[in-house]
């Protein structure tokens, strides 16, 4: 436990390097949401949303989006196209568990930078303010599902690039799948029913919008079962999967 630690400080340290990057990532993480926002203002949406809860879904999204979207597929790919990969193979660490922790390091640095941008939007929105503490609850709990999640989908897309040289069409896939269908575009009260009670059968309401819907009040306790099953099958896929990489990795280094 003690080397993870000194893997989480060091690596915290490497991120806090890089505060302004994030910060325009922050950025960026508002602009489709609140582009679409604009969009469908006269729109109306399947169930009895209004406009102010769109508002606040919307917010919730651009600002939980850095934080809970994991992008270990990128550096997976960078350090299997360069040969970096190979220093994991000897050194006497989780290849799953380091990832894990640098992904961790990267969101304590962007919830420093979120925290402040949060409490200024909620004292702004006026839906926030009669939130009931089963909900706040439910939505603090619902971050780390999120994250995990995400993370762990993430490795898996990563570990393709054992297999795959140019990552690129594969990374973006997966980034286009989970803002289609994981409720970043369009709330999941604009699906039709069929598609929607499909859609939550799958990992993609609980990479990023599910805190959002929680705040919406649209979100039932078998929602978080279906994430933690989601979670247990993707770590169990991974943990397969990366045997079968490293093997295919040393046969074709060789």
């Amino acid at each position: 436990m003690k080397k993870y630690l000194v893997l989480l400080n060091q690596t915290i340290s490497q991120f806090a390097a890089f505060r302004l990057k994030i910060l325009v990532s922050i950025f960026w993480s508002f602009v489709t949401p609140l582009a679409i926002l604009m969009a469908i203002k006269g729109a109306t949406p399947n169930s009895d949303i209004n406009y102010q809860s769109l508002i606040s879904y919307y917010l919730i999204i651009s600002l939980l989006s850095p934080f809970l979207r994991s992008s270990i597929d990128e550096y997976m790919s960078e350090i299997a196209a360069s040969g970096e990969v190979n220093n994991f193979f000897l050194k006497p660490i989780s290849f799953y568990k380091w990832h894990l922790v640098r992904d961790v390091s990267e969101r304590i640095i962007v919830l420093g930078l979120l925290l402040p941008i949060f409490f200024l939007f909620a004292s702004i929105i006026t839906h926030l303010h009669s939130l009931e503490n089963s909900t706040i609850l439910l939505f603090i709990l619902s971050l780390p599902v999120c994250f995990l999640l995400s993370f762990n989908l993430s490795f898996l897309v990563g570990l393709l690039s054992f297999w795959v040289d140019d990552m690129w069409a594969v990374s973006n896939i997966k980034v286009v799948s989970i803002m289609l269908l994981g409720g970043i575009i369009f709330p999941y009260s604009f699906f039709p029913s069929a598609i929607k009670n499909v859609l939550f059968y799958t990992p993609f309401p609980y990479v990023v919008s599910l805190p959002a819907r929680i705040i919406n009040k649209e979100v039932n306790m078998s929602e978080f079962a279906i994430a933690f099953l989601w979670i247990i099958v993707l770590t169990v896929v991974s943990q397969k999967l990366f045997k079968k990489a490293v093997r295919n990795y040393g046969f074709t280094a060789n």
